[in-house]
Formats: structure tokens, sequence, C-alpha cells
């Protein structure tokens, strides 16, 4: 006897023998995995054919290739009977697609086929059943290779049914069931393939069947029209009608899984992991130049490498998007155009089912409003009432009738998670709820969903549940009612506990009826299995329970129906506002505005179509420009229990309003003035529309003039006088699109050449805005004075000098004769820098400086040096200083206040003419005219005069100068 085998993977291929006669088995012809040849008592061998073939024990550890796959074994048993009297000889084989080679010459047939998109390109991944009709446990298994080939081979006569049992990843499963039929000619066999009804031929396409797979976005676009407008409505004003339509053009069904009119109770798992979070991926584009175009710069993609979903971002250092390998980073444009690009969201398996749950009602109440459904929960005993779902049921209702649908839906969303998982529970409450209508002469089905083993109340399986949930499941069958299972993520054990099978030598009697079992990854095929058990049961159906969502560009606001625009601050406050056609208007995370009309129904195109308006404004602070999307993609869609549709992203013009302000600054000569750039920023914000609408900074120029007229540029802004310079913006709006001018009547931002300039926010006649600049200077008076007038002119010099004691000024008062008084009048002294600035007289010989004092008209800082005899001027701060004895400048945040001063340092020195010959007598104290003679004088040591010799005077021991000066 010949067994051949064909690999698959995660199947343990085992042979038994227990006997007392001679028994050999080799594989492939030529290895002999058992011997027991010779005279011998009963014996045991047992023998792993993973070990022969791969030499590994466990095959869930091995990874075959797809050459591998494909490859067959052959096992030969040989088996002597001795025949001494008596014998015995148990063998058992767990042999995956064994098929007992044929003795005879019947002719069989290979049937191979090609799995392909909707573009011709090849799928791996696909697997498919082939069952025999007149034998349904005669069952083949085989999965799409590389280039897409499924092949079935040695197939003898007869009808099979040709089912998809998992699609490739990123695909939806095919609801489609084929015809194979097997027929001889002569001496040999061929296959040919039909659709479901086994009459109608498929076509070949290159000498080959093709069967065809379509990603969930292609489902939802090929079953609706849709469309989304934007027009203007006033160009001054900047607002645009934004309008969406929708209509169905679903106008057959797959094949159905139940009759149209049918009682359903939906038993579904509650338990702990429910709450689990899961990923799902939404297709957005291709890995093309354009594809990445549309790409948001700020969010986070995921590029499908190989069934791989690797992290794509865009990078500001190296201006492109880049993908997170295993091994760094790479530009996205290494990789092939034919890769996917994603969006990733997170849900939970919880609000997965509840999501698919209540698209399965709204279709049944729109599709076949006179079945029933009821619900019941189940996770495991103490997790009922305030501690959970389990248990917790709703009875059958008919969907069609007043408010069935909403309430079963509300008790869905409502159910909680929590506990173990006891199915078997859920199915007892679901038969009592069919039992209860049995004599109704409706389908019976019962839906049981589940994510993991049943563990009763623990955490690891538990026989007491299974056998339970076994039994219960047992009775609905027997009872004539079709159990339908979707597991959710399951391991293969739990697997072939819903389905019935064997898992590592254990039979599991299963749970579904016959074919009923199905399996989901993801939310998106969840949704999918759902659709394919409730199925369509008329033509031209309406779309039901849509979700329409628009999320408006940040650079809009909607508009309230009485014309007033939505702040954000509003929906910050009240959180949600609802317009007359029932849209609701929100904030998303991101700040943007959002409208959604929830639980629409899309009527079939025959019927008319959803059609919904509303009117947006460009914000008051957005500059304006060409080419506007109106709302944010992919986020902008609408979305069923089984897919979602991403809306058009029309674009418009936008009238570009650009102002320019006046600026106005106060400094002391000799100050710098602002920063050029700070100057610009507060005349024109060009930050707010580069960094809050991502404005291109080189969108914008801007030009300084020192005349009204722009003619005469400057590059560089100086003033030592009052000064006026002239800035003049221009902004580029951006090249329209044709589109984006349709859409708004042929008109653009910034017309034909589309540059706008920039008008002032006081005079919009003006182009320009007005920087000026007032220059404050100081000024220093000096006073001469004699105490004596003479008969001539006399000429007094001062030096004036520096912080440093440089001398930077000298200049000299000429007193005329018979005058005691002059003032210095030439210019020297006036529109002076700020500074520190000290003065003194010098070379005045004959005259001795009797006083100087600081006038009361100075209005700066200032100080008297007794020992120098000079005054300090500090021009620039004011007279008195602050609480910390520092000085205050007069210049406040590039303004003055006149009442500050520090403008006008003033002193006056006094001079005496000095006496060169002159006697000492002696007087009487009685009064100056009684001379008394005969005194005499001694001179004594020299002393200078206040420590220092003027070289003009000096003072004796006993001589000393009383305050007129006089010795």
């Amino acid at each position: 006897m010949a067994e051949t085998l064909v690999c698959g993977c995660g199947i343990y291929i085992n042979y038994k023998f227990t006997g007392d006669d001679d028994m050999w088995v080799l594989l492939d012809g030529k290895k002999v995995i058992i011997d027991l040849g010779g005279i011998h008592d009963a014996l045991t061998k047992n023998v792993n054919i993973w070990k022969e073939l791969f030499n590994v024990d466990d095959p869930t550890s091995l990874t075959l290739t797809n050459d591998q796959k494909q490859e067959e074994h052959v096992l030969t048993v040989l088996y002597m009977e001795r025949g001494a009297g008596a014998s015995n000889c148990d063998m058992k084989f767990t042999l995956p697609n064994a098929r007992v080679a044929q003795v005879t010459q019947e002719p069989l047939a290979d049937f191979s086929f090609k799995k392909v998109n909707t573009t011709n390109e090849a799928l791996e991944g696909a697997a498919f059943s082939l069952t025999n009709n007149s034998d349904p446990t005669e069952v083949y298994n085989a999965t799409s290779i590389a280039d897409g080939t499924v092949s079935f081979r040695d197939l003898r006569e007869g009808t099979y049914t040709l089912e998809e049992m998992a699609a490739p990843n990123g695909y939806s499963l095919s609801n489609e069931t084929w015809i194979v039929q097997v027929s001889k000619t002569g001496n040999s066999a061929v296959a040919t393939l039909y659709n479901s009804d086994g009459t109608t031929p498929v076509k070949l396409t290159n000498g080959m069947y093709n069967i065809v797979n379509q990603t969930q976005q292609e489902i939802i676009q090929s079953s609706m029209e849709h469309s989304k407008t934007a027009t203007v409505k006033d160009w001054d004003e900047r607002t645009y009608n934004i309008n969406i339509k929708a209509a169905s053009t679903s106008t057959s069904v797959t094949t159905s899984t139940q009759k149209p009119v049918a009682d359903i109770m939906l038993v579904l798992d509650v338990s702990g992991s429910m709450k689990k979070e899961i990923v799902t991926y939404e297709y957005v584009a291709m890995n093309t130049k354009d594809g990445r175009k549309i790409l948001d710069n700020d969010k986070t993609y995921y590029l499908e490498v190989n069934g791989q979903y690797k992290e794509l971002y865009y990078s500001s250092y190296y201006k492109k998007w880049r993908v997170k390998d295993d091994i760094g980073r790479k530009d996205a444009e290494e990789y092939s155009e034919k890769c996917k690009i994603y969006t990733a969201s997170t849900t939970t398996r919880l609000d997965a089912l509840k999501n698919s749950v209540n698209q399965f009602i709204d279709d049944t109440e729109a599709k076949s409003p006179k079945s029933k459904i009821g619900i019941t929960a189940f996770s495991s005993a103490g997790y009922g009432a305030d501690r959970g779902d389990h248990g917790s049921t709703m009875d059958l209702t008919e969907v069609g009738v007043g408010d069935n649908a909403q309430d079963l839906k509300k008790f869905v969303n409502e159910l909680d998670a929590n506990g173990g998982t006891d199915p078997g529970v859920g199915l007892s409450n679901a038969k009592t709820k069919l039992d209860a209508v049995v004599n109704d002469g409706k389908t019976k089905c019962v839906v049981l969903f589940t994510d993991g083993e049943p563990t009763g109340r623990g955490s690891s399986w538990d026989e007491t549940a299974q056998k339970s949930a076994e039994d219960k499941a047992k009775s609905l069958r027997d009872a004539g009612y079709t159990v339908y299972t979707i597991g959710f993520d399951l391991n293969d054990r739990s697997k072939t506990f819903l389905a019935g099978g064997t898992y590592n030598e254990t039979k599991y009697p299963g749970i579904a009826s016959p074919g009923c079992a199905k399996v989901a990854d993801d939310a998106a095929s969840l949704g999918e299995i759902f659709k394919e058990i409730q199925s369509t049961i008329t033509n031209d159906i309406d779309i039901v329970g849509a979700t329409v969502t628009d999320v408006i560009d940040s650079r809009f606001v909607i508009v309230k129906d009485d014309g007033t625009p939505i702040k954000n601050e509003d929906l910050k406050v009240e959180k949600t506002i609802t317009l007359e056609n029932r849209g609701v208007v929100s904030l998303d995370k991101n700040g943007n505005q959002v409208v959604t009309w929830t639980d629409q129904t899309i009527p079939n195109k025959k019927k008319g179509e959803w059609n919904n308006t509303i009117t947006v404004k460009a914000k008051d602070d957005y500059i304006g420009g060409n080419n506007v999307p109106t709302n944010v993609t992919p986020d902008s869609k609408i979305t069923t229990g089984y897919g979602e549709i991403v809306l058009p992203q029309p674009k418009v013009n936008v009238k570009a309003e650009l102002k320019v302000r006046n600026k106005e600054v106060t400094i002391y000569k000799g100050d710098s003035l602002p920063a050029t750039d700070t100057v610009l920023k507060e005349m024109f914000d060009l930050e707010r529309n580069t960094s809050k609408y991502s404005i291109p900074a080189n969108s914008f120029t801007t030009e300084w003039y020192s005349d009204p007229e722009c003619t005469a540029g400057v590059t560089e802004l100086t003033a030592d006088t009052n000064t006026t310079y002239y800035l003049k913006v221009s902004y580029n709006a951006g090249v329209p699109s044709a589109e984006s001018t349709a859409n708004t009547d042929k008109k653009i931002a910034g017309d034909e050449n589309h540059i706008v300039e920039a008008v002032n926010e006081s005079n919009s006649e003006k182009l320009y805005g007005i920087y000026t600049i007032k220059v404050v200077s100081g000024k220093i008076q000096i006073t001469k004075k004699l105490e004596s007038a003479l008969k001539t002119d006399c000429t007094f010099n001062f030096s004036i000098k520096d912080e440093s004691g440089k001398e930077i000024i000298k200049v000299s008062i000429t007193i005329p004769a018979n005058s005691t008084e002059a003032k210095f009048t030439g210019k020297d002294l006036e529109n002076l820098s700020r500074g520190t600035y000290t003065i003194s007289e010098e070379g005045s010989n004959g005259y001795v400086l009797t006083d100087y004092q600081v006038d009361d008209t100075t209005n700066c800082s200032n100080t008297r040096n007794e020992e120098k005899e000079s005054v300090t001027f500090k021009l620039g701060y004011e007279k008195t200083t602050d609480s910390d004895g520092n000085d205050v400048d007069v210049i406040q945040n590039y303004t003055y206040n006149e009442n500050s001063g520090g403008t006008v340092g003033s002193v006056t020195f006094k001079n005496e003419k000095a006496t060169t010959d002159w006697d000492i007598v002696k007087v009487s104290t009685s009064g100056n005219q009684v001379h008394l003679p005969g005194a005499e004088y001694e001179k004594k040591n020299f002393v200078p005069c206040h420590g220092s010799d003027h070289g003009r005077r000096h003072t004796y021991n006993s001589i000393c100068r009383d305050p007129a000066g006089r010795f």
C-alpha cells in the first residue's frame, strides 16, 4: 500500500504500528523508517515523519518554502502475515491530504488556476478547499504560491465544489463558490471550472482560469457612487458650499447563507479578552511619487512590504518620506511602487464586534424586515449583573417593526467585557429562544462569536466548558438549527474546537454546522464575515446604517444656518452643534471642525441619492491662496460596517488678504535700532502664516524703501536723525489648478500672475507699511562767569572727555570786555549721542576758578568731582537713579517720555583775576584802617592747593583762603 503526502505546515504527521507480524515502512521508496521483520511478539513502533523529512520534532516550528509545500512524498507499507495460528495488526495514520495511489489505470485530472487582483497581479497566500460533491469527506486543500498559481492534482471523475477559505493579506474573502467538473475522454481526464450554477463556464485568460480578489476598498467602491464638490458662494466673504452625494449601486447578491426570512440568535463573547486592542490598516495610496504627494507630512503611515507593515514618516531633515526598516531607515522611493501605503488605527475587539453586529442588524432590517434577531452575551459565572453581562439576553424581535432595530443596537452598544469564556451558556440561551418560535416556519440560525478558547471561570482551557459548549451546539444542530461560528484571532486548537476535526491526536466534534465555521483576524475581515452570513436578499438595495464624515481643512470653519461662522471656542464649550440638515459639528483631536451624519440610509441609485450641503468660510487669520483643499483626507469618508470609502478632496481658490502694519520706534542717538527681522515680524506676521498654515516662507517677498514711491531700495536700516522707511510685502498665492479655478467662477488669488501685494492696515490705499524712527539727542550748555568785569576780552578753554578719559571735544568761551558772563553758542555740544561727558576748565592762566555749579536746567544724570574741579553728565539717563542706585534709561521699549529728561547737561564756571604782586599789611583788629608797622613774616614750607600744584597759586602754612577766595 502506498500513501502520497502533500506537505502542509503545522500538522503532526505520525505513523504508528502495533503487531506480531513482519512490517517494513519505506519513505519515498528508499529510506526504511520502520523495520519489524523476523519472528517477534507483538511490538509497537512510532515514527514522526516530520523528523524523517526535515529533522524537526514540532511542525509548528517549521517554515516551508512554496516549493516544499508542493512536494509529494510516498509512504510504502510492506506487511507480511506469518499466519502461525494467530496474528494482530493495529496501524494509526495522521497523514494530511493523503491520497490512495491508484493501482488501476483510471485517468486522473490536474486542475489549476491563478489567483489575481483586479489589476491582474498575482496574489500569494489564498487558501482554497475542493470538496467532492459525492463524498463531502473527500476534501483537498491548496494555497496560491508566489506566481498566484493554485494546483490540485490527481482528481478522479466527478463534480467538486471550490471555495476560498482564506484571502491573501489585504484582500477580502470571496463569498462565491465555483463548480469543478472532472470528466473522462478516452484515456484522459479534464477539469473544467464553472460558476456556482454549475452550467456557466468560467472564461480562460491566456489559457488559464483566473479568480479575482478585491480589496475592501474596491468592494465598497463598487457598491456605491459618491461625489463631493466645493463651489464659491461669496468670493469677497470667502465662503464656499460643500456638497456631498452618495447612492447605492448594489443590484445583486452573493451566495446566500440563510433563507430570505429567518430567526437569528447572535451569541456574543463578552469575556475580558474582548477589551484587547487590535490594529486595522486602511489603504491610502500606492508608493509612487504622486501617491506620496497626498500624504500629510505630520502623520505616520505604514508601507506594506512583503506582508509586513513598516513605519513611513516624513523627514524634515531629508525633505522626503522615509521608512523604518529592520536594519535602519531608507527612503520610501527605494521600495517598489507596487507597495501600498496605509494608515493604522486601533480599536478594541468588543468595539469591532459592536460595529459589525450593528451593521448586521441594519442590513437585516433593510433587506429582510420580517426576520427576527435576538441577542445573548456570555463570559463566565460570577460576571453577571453589576460585574459584567454574562447571560444578558434580548428576546427575538422582528427588526422591521417600530424601534426594534434601535433597541437591538442599544443592547449591543451597552455590552461590557469581563470574565472568562463559557460559550455553552450562550448557546443554551439561544436554543431556549429559538425553541419558543419553533413552529413559525422560519429558518433558525445561531451565530456564535468568540475570541478565545473555552476557559470557563478560569484563564486556561477548561474541559468542562468545552464539553458544555459541544453538547449545547449538538442539541442545536440536532434540532435542525444552523450554527455559524466566527472565531477571532484563535490558535489552531480553538479553531478545531469550533470547526471540528483532530488536533494533536484529539478529536473535536465541533460547534459549527458543516462548512459554517469562519475565522477573522482583524476588524475588516470580521465585518466581511458578518456580511457573508447576513447576505444580500433583494436587488437594488439601499445601504443602511452609514456614517458620513467630513473633516474640514484647518483653514476653514463651518457656517451655521444663520450665517454665523462656528468658532472652535464655541465647540469647546458646547461640544457639538447640530445643523438643520442633522449634521453634527464637533472638533477632532487636531482642532479641525468635523461634520458627521450618523445612521444614514444611502438609497439605491434607482430610488434617488443621499444629498447634503454645508457652507464653510476661510478663517480670518488665513491669508488665502490658490488650489486649497477644503477637507482632510483620508479622514473624510463614508463608513459602513463592511468598509469605508474616502471622499474626494475638492480644491478652491481663496481670496488672499495681505495686510502690513505701521511701526514707530524712538531711540537715543547712538543706540542700535531694533533688529530688522524683529521689526518685520511686528509689521507683517510672516510666522503665523508659515507655521500655522504651512505656507512656505519663500512665498513671501519683503523689501525696504526710503521713499513712499518705493523706488529707492535699501538693504540696511540706519538712523542718526528722525527717519522713515517703507516696507513692501508681496505674496505668491500659488498656481491655481483648472479644478480650483472652475470651483471659484474663474477667480484667482493674485489674478493672472497670482501675486498679492499687502495693503496698509490703517489705509488700504497704501501698498506699504510705514516704519518711523524718532531719534532723541542730547546737548551740553556751558556758562562762564567772572567775579568782576575786565577791560579786555578774555577767552577761557574747556575740555570734554568721554568715559575713558579721552578728550572728544574742545571748546572755548570768550567774555567780552566790560562783561562778566558768556555762554558757549557753538554747535559742537548739540545733537550729542548717548554717553558720559566730563567737562573741565583748563589753561586759564591768570585766573582762579572760584566756583562751578550744575544748573537747574540739567535733566540728566550728573556728578561733581571736587578734586578734579570737573562736572560729569550722562546723557540718555534720568536725573535721579532707581532704588538700587542705578542709572535709569530714558528710552523704555523704544518709547520716550519728555518728562524723563536725559537730554540737557548745563554747568556754570566762575573765575576771578589772579593778583601777581601783593604786600602783606599788619592791621589792627579794631579796623583795617589802623596799620601796625614793624611786623615780620617768615615763608614756611610749601603745600599745594588741594593736594596739587595748579601752576598758578600756592598756599602757605600761615596763610589761608577765605570763602571769597582771598588770601
